[in-house]
């Protein structure tokens, strides 16, 4: 893989595949790993299949809110 790695987490799937195709609208190179799940998106995080340079998260989901899982995914990479 090339480039940076871009996680995307949101619930609302429409608002996730547009932002998927801004990314790689915007950085051609990238890597973008998209998620529905902010529980799956950080199983993978912590399994390392995802390495994120960034993180694009959305903040109002059920369950867990993008900035706690901001924490989580920060509290790995330390």
């Amino acid at each position: 893989m090339t480039g940076l790695n871009f996680l995307a987490v949101d619930d609302e799937m429409l608002a996730l595949e547009d932002l998927v195709q801004v990314l790689k609208k915007a950085e051609p190179q990238c890597n973008v790993f998209p998620y529905s799940s902010p529980e799956t998106a950080l199983d993978d995080v912590r399994a390392g299949k995802v390495v994120p340079n960034v993180a694009f998260l959305d903040i109002e989901m059920p369950v867990m809110t993008g900035l706690e899982l901001a924490r989580r995914i920060n509290s790995i990479k330390e």
